[in-house]
């Protein structure tokens, strides 16, 4: 029997508190996912036949001003409290959905057809987006009155 059953959680423990250096990690995926965006972009432009889409050539920019600009403060400014995981997965799951709406959206653009699952998705990212940076200034306002109590 090894260590690593499924339903062995009495060892599971979930990552309540994390720090500047977790804050950084997150920051170099959304920086790396932004590259990858980039490069995917200029790659899927070599083949479009000279036909472009403002939501493929500005792909790279979801993740970078989403990503990259919040959690290099997260990251490197000290009186800014850190999020917990509930908000971390909302926040980046709403992230990558608007990222793969707009590159859905690019390119159906560029092949001259549309869907409304794209829209859906880009709403749905957008509300994650918004719930997960509505629960972290909850919390964050919950832990400044409980400290200030």
């Amino acid at each position: 029997m090894n260590n690593y059953e499924i339903n062995d959680c009495e060892n599971y423990q979930t990552k309540e508190n994390y720090s500047k250096s977790d804050m950084k990690k997150i920051l170099f995926g959304y920086a790396s996912a932004s590259l990858l965006c980039l490069i995917f972009s200029l790659i899927y432009g070599i083949f479009s036949h000279d036909v472009t889409s403002p939501y493929m050539t500005y792909l790279c920019l979801f993740p970078l001003i989403l990503g990259v600009i919040p959690f290099s403060f997260l990251a490197f400014v000290k009186k800014i409290p850190l999020p917990q995981m509930t908000e971390l997965n909302l926040y980046g799951s709403g992230v990558g959905a608007v990222t793969l709406s707009s590159g859905m959206k690019g390119i159906f653009e560029i092949a001259g057809t549309g869907s409304f699952l794209q829209t859906i998705l880009m709403y749905i990212g957008s509300i994650l987006i918004l719930a997960g940076t509505a629960v972290y200034l909850i919390h964050s306002l919950i832990k400044k009155i409980n400290k200030g109590a």
